[in-house]
């Protein structure tokens, strides 16, 4: 339990530091893109530790999420069209991760959650 705790304090110290190193790049010229790719490998290195069923989750919540993005991007540049909501790429994406959850769930490969909660007493 002590290295758990030990864990999840560094995690959070090492994430709020990195937040402040985002932040700070992305008002300097010239470092935005620095800024931005630095997310890609922290973003990967924790996808990586999700079992199936978590993955399927957070693909169909990116996908949806970007799509917020690029919505609001496009709402504020007044170039938006709601066909353009999801990109084809993210329409995929989202029904793929559908897919792959409900396989999951039929099959009962689901590697994530607590298992079965006995009812209240």
């Amino acid at each position: 339990m002590r290295d758990l705790a030990k864990s999840m304090m560094s995690f959070t110290w090492a994430m709020s530091l990195f937040g402040v190193k985002q932040m700070t790049d992305a008002v300097i010229p010239g470092r935005m893109n620095s800024a931005a790719d630095a997310f890609q490998p922290v973003t990967k290195a924790t996808i990586d530790t999700f079992g199936s069923t978590l993955k399927a989750a957070y693909q169909a919540g990116d996908a949806l999420q970007r799509g917020v993005v690029d919505m609001m991007f496009g709402m504020l540049s007044g170039r938006w069209n709601w066909n353009q909501f999801l990109s084809p790429e993210a329409r995929q994406q989202a029904a793929t991760a559908a897919q792959q959850a409900a396989e999951a769930a039929a099959t009962g490969t689901s590697d994530q959650g607590w298992g079965p909660v006995p009812p209240p007493r």
